[in-house]
């Protein structure tokens, strides 16, 4: 009887070791994807700096270069398209282009 004791304590205690160790591996294993997932964000934030920082070096911000693309699109439009009659509306990026076929 002594030794069927013995024999279900052992393995009871090897059983809740086994439980203990796959929770803890979940533990670990949720942890890593937490942490892959923080390192990621801290990346894109650290590249994200480094975009704002050119920026503030050049002066500009992504609309002022915009800006500044639509008046190249406008004069290259004007340049191949010289019969069209091609204008700006506004800021708002809004360029319309007549096209000129056989003088209509």
């Amino acid at each position: 009887m002594k030794v069927q004791m013995d024999k279900e304590k052992r393995q009871a205690v090897k059983e809740a070791s086994e439980k203990a160790r796959l929770k803890e591996k979940t533990r670990a294993d949720r942890l890593s994807r937490m942490i892959e997932g923080k390192t990621e964000e801290i990346q894109c934030l650290g590249r994200k700096i480094k975009e704002l920082q050119q920026q503030l070096k050049k002066g500009t911000t992504p609309q002022v270069e915009g800006l500044h693309l639509e008046d190249e699109l406008l004069k290259q439009l004007k340049r191949e398209f010289p019969e069209d009659k091609i204008e700006r509306h506004g800021k708002a990026g809004v360029i319309v282009h007549r096209v000129n076929f056989k003088n209509r």
